[in-house]
């Protein structure tokens, strides 16, 4: 309870200094409603433990954080289409992986073998994805699905598009 009340303390600390810091202007309502935000999980944390829904949530930022990401990733495509070099298309392709990844760590599984195919016509829009679980085994029977359902939602591919080897 006490490392509770030290982490709403600190939240409140850090936002009114940041709150001072910021000069007015039209960044400065962001500023509160992100902080307010924060504020806001920081407190329901207690009762989202005890209603076991902690991990949920946390789960649900990461994926959050992924999709902002690649939606971040993807406008900076279209900015630098002039710039269409191997080299980017390569880092393009590794953090495709990396967010592939970061999904299944999410449900609590690993991805192997994952591999990322574009459609030729635009070279950077996701084709298929396909990829493997280490230990699929040992996770639960509807995470695997949920791994698909979340890819399939942030690249905008239909289900069969995203082959899962378990």
């Amino acid at each position: 309870m006490t490392e509770w009340i030290q982490s709403v303390i600190a939240c409140v600390c850090i936002v009114t200094m940041l709150l001072h810091l910021i000069p007015e202007g039209k960044f400065l309502k962001y500023v509160k409603f992100y902080s307010g935000l924060l504020l806001l999980l920081v407190a329901i944390r207690p009762l989202l433990q005890f209603l076991g829904k902690e991990d949920q949530l946390s789960r649900l930022i990461k994926l959050e954080v992924i999709k902002e990401d690649y939606y971040d990733m993807e406008t900076s495509v279209e900015g630098m289409a002039e710039l269409k070099n191997d080299a980017f298309a390569a880092a393009y392709r590794q953090e495709i992986r990396r967010q592939i990844e970061e999904i299944a760590a999410a449900w609590g599984a690993e991805a192997e073998e994952i591999q990322v195919l574009f459609d030729p016509e635009q070279e950077y829009q996701i084709r298929s994805v396909s990829f493997s679980l280490k230990d699929a085994e040992t996770l639960a029977a509807s995470v695997p699905e949920r791994i698909r359902e979340e890819i399939a939602g942030l690249y905008m591919l239909e289900r069969d598009h995203i082959i899962l080897n378990v």
